[in-house]
């Protein structure tokens, strides 16, 4: 890990510390678990999506402000990633969740940065429970009360 920013000024490769272990539990479009050996790259993903809906990528580039080089390149993995922003087009644009697109792209959206900052504790019960499939995530995320605040890190 070199540079922990990209040029939108989100984070770049930090969801290492705090989310790798968990992208195996994270399901893909195609059904697959996404692992540390994942089978497509994040530019694979985007291009699949892309193709299924028959979206050229001149118009895809132009739709989530990009360049058609820029997708090209990313698609080919020949070039940068996205910054969190332009994720977030993404997945809007091909209707699915963000984080998981953040998390192909090996990254974490700033909220959940900044929620760990403002509670350390938050990192550690992570780490300890990193061995939870999404399923057991699931009821313990629905025996929680819902949140006021969706953002709130207290």
């Amino acid at each position: 890990m070199t540079d922990l920013h990209d040029p939108e000024g989100g984070l770049d490769k930090i969801s290492v510390l705090f989310f790798h272990s968990f992208q195996e539990y994270i399901s893909c479009c195609h059904g697959c678990e996404l692992c540390y050996g994942q089978a497509m790259t994040f530019g694979e993903h985007i291009r699949t999506w892309r193709e299924e809906r028959g979206i050229g990528l001149r118009w895809f580039a132009k739709a989530v402000g990009v360049s058609p080089t820029f997708v090209s390149k990313m698609e080919r993995g020949r070039g940068p990633l996205p910054g969190e922003a332009t994720i977030r087009k993404m997945a809007a644009f091909f209707d699915r969740n963000p984080d998981e697109l953040l998390a192909l792209a090996d990254k974490v959206a700033v909220d959940v940065l900044a929620i760990i900052i403002k509670q350390p504790v938050y990192a550690g019960f992570l780490r300890a429970n990193a061995h939870l499939t999404k399923g057991q995530w699931d009821t313990l995320a629905n025996t929680l009360p819902p949140s006021q605040d969706k953002n709130d890190g207290s």
